[in-house]
């Protein structure tokens, strides 16, 4: 059984990385911003929101992050409770479908702004009610799999409110 030894040596090598594994590479965050350039989750029906997405490099080395086309970013928002997305930046974009990448340095952090008028995809009013915003570079991993954390490339979804 040839392959035993490299089971042992992956289940091994496993274990010596603890259950929490080996730290981010990157830390990625998304802040909103109101009309007033006020940090809050909490906007008027109708009011711009700005998004802030930033992505830091956490390691001791460069990274490259390899994207499927010349998208860098997106930001979407859907409803509180899930389901597909109201808003996504990226819906009425185009990129040019060739590789590229984004290098960050040591310690690099970038950041990607978008201003939101509050209107779905479709160009309808959001309305009021509770939502959630993330943002995430448009690695292939994230564009494929929206609703799963791969890597550290993806912030937490961000709470939402629209009031009258």
């Amino acid at each position: 059984m040839p392959w035993l030894p490299v089971v042992v040596m992956c289940a091994a090598s496993l274990l010596a990385c603890g259950e929490s594994g080996p730290a981010p590479v990157f830390a990625t965050g998304l802040v909103l911003k109101n009309a007033a350039g006020d940090e809050t989750t909490t906007f008027t029906d109708g009011e711009p929101i700005t998004f802030l997405l930033t992505v830091e490099n956490r390691s001791d080395t460069a990274q490259t992050v390899g994207l499927s086309s010349s998208q860098e970013f997106d930001i979407l928002v859907v409803r509180n409770t899930g389901g597909p997305a109201l808003w996504q930046w990226s819906a009425d974009k185009a990129f040019l479908q060739v590789p590229t990448s984004l290098q960050f340095t040591v310690g690099e952090t970038k950041t990607f702004t978008v201003v939101w008028n509050q209107q779905t995809t479709a160009g309808d009013p959001l309305g009021i009610g509770e939502f959630a915003a993330q943002g995430y570079l448009a690695t292939a991993e994230n564009l494929l799999f929206p609703d799963i954390q791969l890597r550290d490339t993806r912030s937490p979804r961000v709470p939402l409110a629209i009031h009258p």
